[in-house]
């Protein structure tokens, strides 16, 4: 199933961002596979698709939660340790998309979707 229809996308990123930023994360989630499995574009196209716009996403959702919440209450380790180890894996990770057969690609990432929720489900 080939989908090309813009307005498509837009619910895509429209439902893909609400999860995003009501849930402190699910962009790439719900976008990557839903994409792979609906277009006929390369892997790392997806992916660079979805990280591209999930970049404009993150700004946005950022900006928002900075301008309601109180800065103070912000652990800024955190975010620092997250911003720095994302940043140093981020090229690592876009190079050994660039090499992995889609196939196999789309069944690791179905794994590693199942395991990450499954493990939250089961904490939760």
């Amino acid at each position: 199933m080939e989908i090309k229809n813009p307005r498509y996308f837009s619910y895509l990123g429209f439902t893909g961002g609400f999860v995003d930023a009501s849930g402190g994360g699910g962009w790439g989630p719900i976008v990557t596979p839903t994409m792979m499995s609906t277009t006929s574009l390369e892997p790392r196209k997806i992916i660079g698709t979805v990280s591209a716009a999930e970049f404009i996403v993150a700004v946005s959702a950022s900006i928002g939660f900075l301008i309601n919440i109180n800065r103070i209450e912000m652990d800024w380790n955190v975010v620092a340790g997250l911003a720095i180890g994302g940043t140093l894996m981020a090229p690592i990770a876009a190079k050994i998309v660039g090499k992995l057969p889609r196939k196999q690609l789309a069944i690791l990432v179905a794994i590693a979707i199942i395991a990450i929720n499954g493990y939250r489900l089961l904490i939760a």
